[in-house]
């Protein structure tokens, strides 16, 4: 939701506020594990509870589930959900209304109140000034293998493979010179840039891959 923004200097040396916008997707860190001993009377209760989580994220029931009760698990530094949420630690809470953790991640609407003022004031910002409307940018075709397939997915990997080093040589270069104010002209460094990277192997990406018919365009989900 942040606009597509990368700080100076070599990848790893510096911050992003990049984020791909997808809710669907793979690996560890996007999916749940459920354990082989679990029955499914039990598993049949998760789900239920999962789909009641993700119907209505911002409704007072599950906002108590998640964040606790004001005045015993956190306090706010002004206005109820508008504001900074400060947690009490877990000694200053009564042991008998402890949270032990907490599940499930989901997009709302609302402001997150885990925030510390600073920080509430920020993003109440970026929403009223409509950042992600402006900023954000919304792919033609998005590399996935819900949109790709597993098949070619696994084949475009293994040619960016091939060539993804030339080109983050190409990449950093350019973004230093012109985080350093050095280009030239922008419009003629930014073509002959395009050209550099279509001839390190971009061109063997985008003809084999991006213009073939099977790669699906993206779809922004619906998460209303």
């Amino acid at each position: 939701a942040f606009p597509a923004l990368a700080g100076p200097g070599e990848s790893g040396t510096w911050g992003t506020r990049r984020y791909n916008m997808d809710a669907f997707n793979e690996g560890k860190f996007r999916t749940y594990t459920v354990g082989a001993t679990v029955s499914d009377q039990k598993l049949a209760r998760v789900f239920t509870i999962w789909n009641d989580r993700y119907t209505d994220p911002d409704s007072d029931f599950w906002r108590t589930v998640l964040y606790g009760v004001e005045g015993i698990h956190y306090r706010w530094t002004g206005e109820p959900w508008k504001s900074g949420m400060i947690r009490k630690t877990v000694e200053e809470i009564p042991e008998k209304q402890r949270m032990y953790g907490s599940f499930g991640g989901s997009f709302s609407s609302e402001i997150s109140p885990v925030l510390n003022e600073a920080m509430s004031q920020f993003y109440s910002f970026f929403i009223e000034s409509k950042w992600a409307d402006q900023y954000t940018i919304e792919p033609y075709k998005y590399i996935n293998t819900k949109t790709m397939g597993y098949e070619m997915i696994e084949d475009y990997m293994d040619l960016r493979s091939e060539v993804i080093e030339e080109i983050n040589i190409l990449v950093d270069d350019f973004r230093n010179r012109a985080w350093e104010g050095s280009l030239g002209n922008p419009e003629t460094e930014w073509n002959q840039y395009i050209e550099k990277l279509y001839d390190t192997g971009l061109k063997d990406l985008v003809n084999k891959f991006y213009n073939d018919s099977e790669f699906e365009p993206y779809v922004r989900p619906d998460i209303n």
